[in-house]
């Protein structure tokens, strides 16, 4: 950490996994819980239910009311809930709703992510929020995840719908997790000033006054 009254110009040519995001979890987790979290009787698993429910997005979006219902499960040890449970709230319902068709399942994430993204838009989130305020790097950062994952989903839901992709829910989940794994957040910054973080192979043919090489162990 750099202590100074001048702010530090950094640029970040790399980019940022995408799926070091909570956003990135948060789907992952609802996929699962769509794909696999449905038993045959038409309740769910209590495992997949409360991986759902305590993630800090639906405790978030629901005002707390997922860690009442967390403990209520738990505590009468009621293993496969019925929908009834999850009705009382309007966010958990929506994530507790079934989607048996892939194109349902991901038109379910696309506004998902979109009520997401109006918490970051209309400035209440504040789970994530940080010292700096509303416009530090970190809330651009979830903010612009938010919208990269928004914008998988509704790509997905046209080629499914373009009848190119007929796949079922459980390709359309492992592959929407292989895109999100692969996907990398752009930072935008100066790459003719202040400090340059890039990978060792954008290095080639760079002259530096000053070079920081750090850990380049294979991997």
């Amino acid at each position: 950490k750099v202590n100074t009254d001048k702010e530090l110009a950094i640029n970040v040519t790399m980019g940022y996994p995408l799926s070091h995001t909570p956003i990135c979890s948060y789907i992952k987790t609802l996929l699962q819980l769509q794909t696999k979290g449905r038993t045959n009787h038409h309740t769910w698993s209590l495992a997949n239910a409360i991986q759902a429910l305590k993630h800090p997005y639906t405790t978030e979006l629901s005002d707390g009311e997922s860690t009442r219902l967390i403990k209520h499960l738990t505590e009468n040890n009621i293993y496969y809930p019925t929908d009834s449970y999850f009705s009382e709230n309007e966010f958990i319902k929506t994530i507790f709703t079934y989607h048996k068709n892939t194109g349902d399942l991901l038109t379910y994430i696309s506004e998902v992510t979109k009520e997401i993204g109006k918490k970051y838009k209309n400035n209440e989130s504040k789970k994530f929020e940080t010292q700096t305020g509303n416009d530090s790097p970190q809330r651009q950062l979830y903010a612009e995840s938010i919208y990269i994952v928004h914008t998988i989903a509704n790509r997905l839901k046209t080629i499914h719908e373009s009848g190119i992709m007929p796949v079922k829910p459980e390709t359309i989940s492992r592959l929407f997790n292989q895109i999100m794994a692969s996907k990398n957040i752009p930072l935008h910054g100066e790459p003719l000033s202040g400090i340059q973080i890039m990978g060792i192979l954008e290095t080639r043919n760079l002259d530096f006054k000053n070079v920081l090489l750090l850990s380049a162990n294979e991997g």
